[in-house]
């Protein structure tokens, strides 16, 4: 049961809401890009060890990827997670930029995953894989700057 009490603060919010709604997306934007200077140079201070961090796993990762493939699948796992994690707090332009860097790091997966089971992983697809992280971190590094 609603209070009576509480009906006129629902009316105001309702027309509070319908308010923000019509008055367009033009103060939406405006406010949206603040934000998103404010987080994205946030974000940047933040995330650059990180990403070294990332970069130097996967170096690692792809260096063990026959000798030890479960460490280097479990390293890959991590630095895809870190990638994730940078993505979700970045923004859209953030995540835009990392889609490379996660793609890579799925093949990489892909091929410890092989290299686990026994098959052979071929060199050039484990270096091409690592430098489409590296570039795709590099590209995000860039707009950093």
């Amino acid at each position: 049961m609603v209070s009576p009490r509480r009906t006129p603060v629902r009316h105001l919010a309702t027309a509070v809401l319908a308010t923000v709604l019509l008055a367009g997306c033009g103060v939406s934007d405006a406010v949206s890009e603040k934000t998103d200077e404010v987080i994205n140079g946030a974000a940047c201070t933040a995330i650059t060890p990180v990403l070294d961090g990332v970069a130097e796993q996967v170096d690692v990762a792809v260096r063990e990827i026959e000798a030890d493939p479960t460490a280097a699948k479990a390293k890959l796992e991590e630095a895809r997670a870190a990638v994730e994690g940078i993505a979700m707090g970045g923004g859209e332009t953030v995540a835009g930029l990392l889609d490379a860097a996660t793609s890579a790091l799925d093949g990489l997966i892909d091929l410890a995953e092989k290299a686990e089971s026994g098959v052979a992983v071929n060199e050039s697809d484990r270096t091409g894989a690592a430098q489409s992280v590296h570039d795709s971190l590099d590209g995000l590094r860039a707009d950093c700057e």
